[in-house]
């Protein structure tokens, strides 16, 4: 700090160079402390009265006092044998404008630096909860078949296809119905009227020939399938569990509704929607491990259950079709498919535009999130792919990027092509 010597003998002061400063000299050290009042008084603001201790040392208003400002006096001896200076401070409490404005620009470019890691640790935490829904699906399965022997079929009775179901029943039963004793859900299983009809599609919906065995809007079967099952659902998809699925073509029956499911069994949809009964019938070639009616061994599966898919992930809206329930079967719900065919497959298609001529009039804008290409993708909201079950129970995330030949040989059962995900 500057000292500035005044020599006044009349013990006059005088306000120093800085504003926080003042300086004084007395030929008295015991006029001192009425000097050090009156200075208080004069710097500080506003109508702040002064009612702090006073000593020839120190001098701090009252805290009852409204200014923000803390006085403080210090003396200095000078060489001088008849002066004395005095230095008086002035001490803000609090921030200048031009303080806060930068505290705030500083914690909005943290908060700007951490939201994307929080955003990113969330999806984390979803994915990791997404894996293990469907690992907790491919250990069921094989729980189902060390009881059965057999895997289930992928569904029963299946109304969309063309032709007559086994026995000529349609009771459009979904495969993963028998997996709920075996995702700790026993009691939501036996609720089911199993010897009846899951769901019913009056109309073009119902292609097949048949009887449809029941009813499921009185035998329970129908409200049952409005159940939302989080062991079938990934937390990462926003899209909504239940709307979706209602009508003649993707309800469970008039006036009810069902739940959507993001999981689903690897089946060929082209035949199974095509001809009822053609799995039995199906080319080895391109066999995947489930179809409707027929209740596979994993012996079968000889190009290695790590190496074949066996449940595949898929988003709640679809906008070719309407999304996949996981209680019944209806129109297009046939299973997951990520190699329809050479041109249509892939994961995360949000659009195909040479599926549908109208598809094009007027231009489509893609929304992530809503698959728009054949009916039975394989899509999901995690960046840059979707997961997969194993043969083996395992689940493996599967880049969006992976060549079309690959899909098909992992989604075969017994190509005699054995493929290993890259790394």
């Amino acid at each position: 700090m500057r000292f500035v010597h005044l020599f006044t003998p009349n013990c006059n002061f005088f306000l120093g160079p800085y504003p926080s400063t003042c300086y004084v000299n007395s030929e008295r050290a015991t006029g001192l402390a009425s000097l050090a009042n009156n200075l208080a008084r004069r710097l500080l603001t506003g109508s702040c009265r002064e009612r702090g201790r006073r000593s020839k040392e120190s001098l701090r208003p009252s805290r009852a006092c409204p200014c923000r400002e803390t006085a403080v006096l210090r003396f200095a001896a000078i060489p001088h044998p008849h002066s004395l200076i005095v230095v008086f401070e002035m001490k803000r409490i609090g921030f200048t404008l031009v303080e806060l404005l930068v505290v705030i620009a500083i914690i909005g470019v943290l908060v700007g630096l951490l939201l994307p890691a929080v955003q990113s640790a969330r999806e984390a935490a979803r994915r990791m909860q997404c894996s293990n829904n469907m690992k907790q699906l491919g250990l069921a399965v094989h729980n189902y078949t060390d009881s059965f022997k057999r895997m289930p079929a992928s569904s029963r009775g299946y109304g969309g296809c063309i032709g007559t179901p086994v026995n000529g029943q349609i009771k459009n039963a979904n495969g993963l119905v028998a997996l709920l004793p075996y995702i700790e859900l026993q009691n939501l299983y036996e609720k089911f009227n199993h010897s009846e009809a899951y769901s019913v599609h009056p109309g073009d919906p119902q292609r097949a020939t048949g009887t449809v065995v029941g009813d499921p809007a009185t035998n329970g079967n129908a409200a049952l399938a409005s159940t939302v099952v989080e062991a079938f659902l990934c937390p990462s998809d926003n899209n909504p569990t239940v709307g979706r699925l209602s009508g003649p073509h993707y309800g469970p029956a008039p006036g009810f509704v069902g739940a959507a499911t993001n999981y689903d069994f690897i089946v060929s949809a082209g035949t199974e929607f095509g001809n009822c009964n053609s799995y039995a019938t199906l080319n080895g070639l391109t066999k995947r491990m489930f179809g409707g009616d027929v209740n596979t061994r994993l012996a079968e599966v000889v190009d290695g259950l790590s190496n074949t898919f066996m449940i595949g992930e898929t988003t709640k809206h679809h906008v070719n079709g309407a999304a996949f329930a996981w209680a019944y079967r209806g129109w297009v719900m046939t299973g997951i498919d990520p190699h329809y065919t050479a041109l249509n497959g892939g994961i995360n298609v949000w659009h195909q535009p040479w599926v549908h001529p109208t598809w094009e009039n007027p231009p489509f804008v893609p929304v992530r999130g809503r698959a728009r290409s054949w009916w039975v993708s394989a899509a999901s909201l995690h960046p840059g792919g979707c997961h997969f079950v194993m043969g083996d129970a395992s689940v493996q995330f599967v880049s969006q990027t992976i060549e079309m030949a690959m899909l098909e040989r992992l989604s075969a059962m017994a190509d005699g092509q054995i493929a290993s995900l890259p790394n």
